[in-house]
């Protein structure tokens, strides 16, 4: 478990990834239906590296996942 990640959220990825892989952060966090904290815990803990390489270029790809959903605000 990711420190800090709801139960509900740990779900909610595993049932996406049953669906098909993850191509990328964006794709995992859309799919999973992510809020803010759900990514920066994911992030923070270095659970993207496998998607995105060290936690801090994590960081860098959820950052640009908020600024994605905000254009649809």
């Amino acid at each position: 478990m990711v420190r800090g990640l709801a139960e509900k959220a740990a779900h909610a990825v595993e049932q996406a990834r049953l669906q098909r892989t993850f191509c990328d952060v964006t794709d995992l966090c859309l799919r999973a239906g992510y809020d803010a904290k759900a990514r920066e815990c994911l992030a923070d803990a270095g659970a993207m590296k496998g998607l995105a390489g060290h936690r801090l270029q994590a960081r860098w790809a959820m950052a640009a996942i908020e600024r994605r959903l905000s254009l649809f605000a």
